[in-house]
């Protein structure tokens, strides 16, 4: 009968579509949601801009394979949304669309730039539906003091459930400011104390359906070690496992502690394929505890997203692996800024999206340092020629600098130049500010220049370029 009811809608789609009907329109409960089901504000301006994409835009027959990120809840159904690639999926019709460039940038910016607010604080308190928490720190907008106390109500089924102590790190809404009691956005992370049994081994292993590569992660609390190999099915036999990591006690119980406190091992038995999807992948968990007993978990094509993202930080954080999931760049690797180059006599440009060498930084725990800078301009070529006999200025903007990874602004900027030696001599700062849209520097020929970017919290980050000039080919 669901059969039978797809192809009638799909029939009664189609002849819209033949007689110029708008069919995309928006649905009454929502519209945007993430991978995870949370809700995305989006205004009038963008749910236009949006609908008016896909009821416009030229349609492909058949879906992409890439997993969406956001999905768009419509009147028939819902069409997928792949940030990266620019692609919607229309899993009705079975077809997609790609969006040129511009189309992608700005729907991203729709999705990516909705305003947020992130709180620090305690569960003082439980109650039937929310708890009551107490912040410990203020909020990045300042918009509520330290000890203010929040009535927050926890809705996503999937959310550990939480105790009163435990520290929570909670997005809401723009509006905080304006209401009381905030409604809240989504749980960003969940701080707990692991109690349970001891730990043997975790190990988590996923294979392709087209083709059947396997790829195994073994953690092994016995060793302290993090192993992983690949292999295809019909290879003569399995390789070895490689050593990615090895860790300490207290690694292992950080890790723990994380995995606890997002729900690891509350997952069911099983995830079954939503809509009987039979290609795409598999994946088994096998928890090994130290009695003996063993606990497992598994899914086709279906998976528990949300404990599943907090996970893959976890082990991120250990290894440098999310092994259960992706992790998002902007976890784990500082922003860049959009750069160009002009000559001065004729305003030729030279355009590159992003400095291309990072020196030292500081980045959500993660950071290198005593990076020589003279040392990254040496062994890496840069992508542009200067030539001696003309004049340059550097054009800085950050008009893509968010639309694709939830980055953070910087508070400071400043840009400093050396000249091309190993002992960087003559340095001089060419610009320091804030926040900008556009800036432009005069720059010299034969130089290295560093772009420090700072953060409120710390944070920071550089990047280096040079000026080193070229002969022109005759």
């Amino acid at each position: 009968m669901k059969r039978v009811f797809a192809l009638i809608l799909s029939a009664v789609l189609l002849f819209s579509l033949s007689g110029c009907v708008k069919i995309y329109r928006q649905a009454w409960d929502g519209f945007c949601y993430t991978s995870y089901d949370e809700p995305v504000e989006l205004d009038v301006t963008a749910t236009n801009y949006i609908l008016n994409l896909m009821n416009s835009g030229k349609w492909q027959s058949g879906n992409i394979k890439c997993p969406s990120d956001y999905y768009f809840s419509l009147q028939f159904g819902r069409v997928g949304y792949v940030s990266d690639e620019g692609y919607f999926n229309d899993f009705t019709l079975e077809r997609s669309m790609k969006l040129t460039d511009e189309q992608r940038e700005k729907v991203n910016e729709f999705l990516f730039n909705y305003n947020r607010v992130k709180i620090v604080g305690r569960v003082t308190e439980k109650y039937d539906g929310g708890c009551l928490i107490e912040i410990t720190s203020d909020t990045e907008e300042s918009v509520m003091a330290e000890g203010t106390p929040v009535m927050v109500h926890i809705g996503d089924a999937e959310c550990p459930e939480y105790e009163v102590g435990d520290v929570l790190i909670i997005i809401f809404n723009g509006m905080v400011a304006e209401s009381y009691p905030p409604q809240i956005f989504s749980v960003y992370e969940v701080y707990k104390s692991y109690d349970g049994a001891l730990l043997n081994k975790i190990s988590y292993t996923t294979i392709d359906y087209n083709g059947g590569y396997t790829v195994e992660y073994l953690i092994d609390f016995d060793e302290n070690t993090v192993k992983y190999r690949g292999f295809l099915p019909y290879e003569e036999s399995e390789p070895e496992y490689k050593i990615v990591k090895e860790f300490t006690d207290k690694d292992e119980e950080i890790l723990l502690n994380k995995l606890y406190s997002n729900g690891f091992f509350t997952l069911k038995e099983y995830y079954k394929s939503p809509l009987g999807i039979i290609d795409g992948g598999g994946w088994e968990l096998i928890i090994e505890y130290a009695d003996g007993s063993i606990r497992e978990s598994g899914g086709s094509n279906n998976s528990p997203k949300y404990i599943f993202s907090g996970c893959a930080k976890a082990f991120y954080d250990l290894c440098g692996y999310g092994i259960v999931g992706s992790v998002s760049p902007d976890y784990y690797s500082p922003p860049n800024i959009s750069y160009s180059f002009s000559k001065k006599d004729n305003g030729g440009m030279m355009n590159y999206s992003s400095f291309c060498h990072r020196g030292d930084y500081s980045w959500n725990g993660f950071g290198s340092s005593g990076n020589d800078i003279y040392e990254l301009n040496v062994a890496k070529k840069t992508p542009y020629q200067y030539y001696a006999d003309e004049e340059y200025k550097l054009l800085i903007y950050t008009a893509n600098y968010n639309n694709i990874y939830n980055y953070e602004k910087f508070t400071s900027i400043k840009i400093t130049s050396y000249d091309y030696n190993e002992s960087l001599t003559n340095e001089k700062e060419v610009y320091s500010g804030g926040w900008f849209s556009q800036a432009s520097v005069d720059i010299e020929l034969n130089k290295i220049y560093l772009v420090r970017l700072d953060f409120d919290n710390g944070d920071f980050v550089e990047w280096t370029f040079n000026t080193l000039t070229t002969e022109k080919n005759e």
